[in-house]
């Protein structure tokens, strides 16, 4: 096969790196605090289910020919199961959440826009607001006030569509078996169930993250069996999709450039230059639109007030490497852009000089598990802020619940499990060299994100752009016969 030694080294690295968060998130983990012997028993129960099902699949493989049914049967018993705790858990809302989704419900009842400061500062956020209000506006058209409803119903067309990615992904690489397995894997992870009730940036801009890979795969489909025009078709739906989606929130474009570099080491340079093209026209199409419909919201002068992405790299760079109050302050009291942007340059080589290279690898081991070291997504910080019931719900996900140590133990589990299989699944991408390229692609989204959050602010919350793949990855790993597919 085409560089076999990349494959090699590529997955060589990527098993260094998810065993090392493996095993300091069993081991030297400084941001859980529950019990280590419960955990291990929620991963031992959903490493059972796992291969209960594989093991299910395989002595009856006639299921495998009602894939399709089996699956979106299971689909709609999940979000019953969604749409309960999503209604359970309404919250008035906090912090991020709350200034985007209240900023939407008030510009529709009052035609007033009361954070506009807030949105100078974090403009991308806008295109959260700009989707809640288009849909709070409809809702307000039909009669009914209750706005909530349509942040709720948001969020499970994005669960919805994530969901059914991931499936479909899994099936025109791994199968009819693996596709099931995924459903599995994702179905199985706790925070779900609570984040249906958070619309916010990143669970609205989570269904279009798998269906990018998808179009990718499509893509060199295509190319290999019809041609450039369609190739190019695919990849331009691939485009399309990152570049809506990043209007919500700008990590949708990892698995795009995880996409381009998967099909730039398979496809030949003229397949590749028109692809590049493609993507440069309709992602600065897209991109300018947006930027145009945010510009008629946030004046030239509020504008200048937004912080630059230098600010969240310096941000990144002291404590744990997540939100730190005293850089918000300091970049708040700057009035110049470009003295904002010197500002937080100065501070990110002066944050770089004062460490010793081995007190820096101290910090980055740190910093990873601030991200990767904790599985509960920081749901609890959601939730708690205002809730409208009293429920079991509630008292699962908040952090004084009384069943909330359940949460974090089934949500913990998850991420022990899942950090388990990317380690298994690097020496399985090795050694099995038909699966090096069907298992490279979303490997490669899962090493993109976290890169990213090794240069950017930290938090367990931005693990979620990573489920999707990660699911697949699980998949892959309890599929004892996983191989690529003739579909």
């Amino acid at each position: 096969m085409k560089h076999k030694v990349l494959w090699n080294i590529f997955y060589g690295g990527f098993g260094l790196i998810f065993l090392n968060l493996f095993l300091r998130t069993l081991f030297l983990n400084y941001c859980y605090d529950y019990p280590l012997i419960p955990v291990l028993g929620c991963v031992v129960c959903l490493a059972g289910v796992l291969l209960v099902a594989n093991f299910i699949l395989e002595k009856f493989p006639v299921l495998l020919q009602y894939s399709n049914r089996i699956f979106f049967g299971g689909l709609a018993v999940q979000f019953m199961v969604l749409l309960w705790m999503g209604t359970h858990l309404e919250t008035v809302g906090n912090n991020d959440f709350g200034s985007v989704y209240h900023s939407a419900e008030t510009w529709v009842l009052e035609q007033r826009f009361p954070e506009i400061g807030y949105f100078a500062i974090y403009p991308n956020n806008m295109g959260a607001f700009l989707l809640l209000k288009d849909v709070f506006q409809v809702m307000h058209w039909m009669g009914w006030r209750h706005f909530f409803l349509g942040g709720l119903a948001l969020n499970l067309i994005s669960i919805f569509c994530a969901i059914t990615g991931v499936y479909f992904l899994a099936k025109k690489l791994l199968g009819d078996k693996a596709a099931l397995l995924s459903f599995v894997a994702f179905g199985s992870w706790c925070p779900l169930y609570f984040w249906v009730a958070v619309f916010y940036t990143d669970m609205l801009s989570l269904g279009y993250i798998p269906w990018v890979l998808y179009f990718c795969v499509k893509a060199l489909e295509a190319s290999k069996k019809t041609g450039i025009f369609f190739g190019v078709g695919w990849w331009c739906a691939a485009c399309l999709t990152a570049a809506i989606g990043s209007c919500i929130k700008s990590v949708v474009w990892i698995p795009l450039i995880a996409g381009f570099v998967w099909l730039a080491l398979q496809l030949d340079k003229k397949q590749l230059a028109a692809m590049v093209l493609c993507a440069v026209v309709l992602c600065s199409g897209v991109n300018g639109i947006f930027q145009w419909r945010v510009n008629g919201w946030l004046p030239a002068e509020s504008r200048e007030k937004a912080f630059p992405a230098e600010h969240w790299i310096m941000m990144g760079l002291v404590g744990d490497g997540s939100y730190n109050h005293a850089d918000f302050l300091l970049s708040s009291s700057i009035d110049s852009p470009e003295e904002r942007r010197e500002v937080a340059r100065n501070e990110i080589a002066l944050r770089f000089k004062q460490r010793s290279p081995a007190a820096f690898w101290k910090f980055l081991q740190i910093k990873q598990l601030r991200s990767f070291g904790s599985g509960n997504a920081d749901v609890h910080h959601f939730l708690e802020a205002g809730p409208v019931h009293q429920s079991i719900a509630l008292q699962l996900g908040a952090s004084y619940g009384e069943y909330h140590y359940i949460y974090e133990y089934l949500s913990q589990g998850w991420l022990v499990l899942m950090l388990g299989s990317l380690s298994y699944i690097a020496a399985k991408g090795m050694v099995q060299e038909k699966l090096k390229i069907p298992l490279g692609l979303c490997c490669g989204a899962i090493l993109g994100l976290w890169m990213f959050l090794l240069i950017w602010e930290a938090g367990q919350r931005y693990l979620i752009a990573g489920i999707p793949m990660m699911a697949f990855v699980m998949a892959a790993a309890f599929d004892r016969k996983a191989k690529i597919t003739k579909k």
